[in-house]
């Protein structure tokens, strides 16, 4: 008998029991119930009520897989995929939008380099995404090229289904700025504005200080009120319709997931994409903690990830373009609000993440565009530039104040990246010989100077810091030579 046959003839037997027990308890009352004691009558209501509780119970569950069945051949509805590959392409996954493209005009028709760099199978994959969590997107401003964050915006507004998208949180970290600094034109926000839809909200926050890219996103963070956080710049464009989707499901495999896209470069003085796409590489980062990209998570390691759809693990990733759970991020500390300006973001997180029972993917079938900045002396906006209040924040009163790296004095953006580093390996690698390695190629010998050793010193006294350690304990998170 079947699970339809089966709850009909319990639902059946439920109602024959409650009519024999309805007749019974109505000759009982007819007979005299004057007589009845109170205990009796007690003893009556709730025969009564358990009767009907049968009757409702039969009633709905005989309802419930009547729906079930009329949902498709599982009962269950939790049997069903989030995601399948179908046997056909679906022909408009690249050209799909889901805004009027007439009225986002900073969207550009990246169709042709979109099935350029995704991999075919990419279309094929459909999606239930009643059960996937919905998102904020959170991004991060600071001196950005005019037109960059539009095109950002926009570009994530037209290709994200509007059931998936919460809203997008824009942290403008454009307070004490320098002479070279570019505010954001009045009516590129007001377009920014314009563009949120009956289901997508846009929240734009200015900081009153210059926070900086941790400290930023971080805000973005706890203003956010989506199942999950995507962080991305504000100078990217994403590719195709479906870059969330594949996004998202990594993370219900495992919810302490760091999905992170795969990137195509942009060009900062053209806007044009490159003609090859994006390969198989890992995230990496060299002895002096700058992140990039290698082709072989390990040494003599042969390449595990030869499927060109499926997501792979990495070691390190970029410090945005990730999607990670709102409550992972949090039970991983966040960003660090010690980071000042920028720097060391880009690998903390993910550190954290492998060292505290989670882990980084890189996602082959969501692709974003990302203007790295490299032409500098014809587009500029970098280094950042460094208030004074934080210049004079972070000068030592120890040494000679210089701060040396390799035997030469540093500017402040280089001292304060150097800082920000010596503050993650601190907190993370405390006495690894790694941190010692990094140390002397850095500055030269394995033991700080005074000066350097200061910010180390920091971390086991500022609330940042303490944080950070009491989080790395609660997790009971793992070494550094694990």
């Amino acid at each position: 008998m079947d699970l339809r046959h089966r709850s009909r003839a319990v639902g059946a037997s439920m109602e024959e029991d409650q009519k024999r027990q309805d007749e019974s308890l109505e000759q009982e009352v007819k007979y005299d119930s004057r007589r009845l004691s109170a205990g009796r009558r007690k003893r009556l209501l709730r025969t009564s009520s358990r009767a009907m509780a049968y009757l409702a119970f039969g009633f709905f569950f005989h309802m419930l897989i009547d729906f079930t069945q009329r949902q498709g051949e599982n009962v269950n509805p939790r049997e069903e995929p989030v995601f399948w590959i179908a046997d056909d392409d679906e022909e408009d996954f690249v050209a799909r939008t889901y805004y009027p493209t007439s009225q986002l005009k900073a969207l550009r028709d990246v169709r042709d380099e979109a099935e350029r760099f995704l991999p075919r199978i990419c279309g094929r994959y459909r999606f239930e995404r009643a059960r996937l969590p919905h998102a904020s997107v959170i991004i991060t401003v600071q001196n950005e090229r005019p037109g960059l964050l539009l095109m950002t915006v926009q570009s994530i507004i037209a290709r994200t289904p509007p059931e998936l998208l919460l809203e997008i949180i824009v942290v403008v970290d454009n307070a004490e700025a320098g002479p070279e600094d570019r505010p954001i034109d009045p009516s590129e926000l007001l377009d920014i504005k314009q563009s949120a839809t009956r289901a997508t909200r846009i929240k734009v926050l200015n900081n009153s200080v210059r926070e900086g890219c941790a400290r930023s996103r971080l805000k973005g963070a706890q203003r956010a009120s989506g199942e999950v956080l995507v962080f991305v710049d504000s100078h990217i464009e994403m590719l195709h319709s479906t870059w969330l989707e594949h996004l998202l499901v990594p993370l219900l495999d495992n919810p302490r997931t760091m999905a992170v896209q795969t990137i195509e470069a942009i060009d900062d003085v053209n806007l044009t994409y490159g003609s090859n796409p994006a390969g198989h590489w890992f995230g990496v980062i060299t002895d002096q903690l700058q992140f990039g990209y290698q082709l072989y998570a390990f040494p003599n390691v042969a390449d595990l990830h030869a499927v060109d759809h499926i997501p792979w693990e990495s070691p390190f990733g970029p410090g945005s373009l990730f999607a990670i759970y709102r409550t992972e991020f949090f039970r991983l500390g966040g960003y660090d609000k010690g980071l000042l300006i920028w720097g060391a973001e880009n690998f903390e997180l993910a550190l954290k993440s492998w060292m505290c029972g989670g882990r980084v993917v890189f996602v082959p079938c969501s692709r974003v565009g990302h203007v790295y900045r490299t032409h500098l002396s014809q587009v500029a906006g970098w280094p950042p530039t460094v208030p004074y209040r934080l210049e004079q924040a972070i000068q030592s009163h120890e040494g000679d104040g210089r701060y040396h790296v390799d035997g030469v004095p540093t500017e402040i953006f280089s001292r304060l990246v150097a800082r920000n580093d010596i503050r993650v390996l601190d907190i993370w690698l405390e006495d690894h010989p790694a941190k010692f390695e990094y140390y002397r190629r850095k500055f030269g010998s394995s033991n700080l100077s005074n000066e350097w050793q200061a910010f180390a010193d920091q971390t086991r006294t500022d609330s940042a810091g303490i944080h950070q350690r009491a989080l790395k304990r609660k997790n009971k998170c793992k070494d550094f030579e694990w």
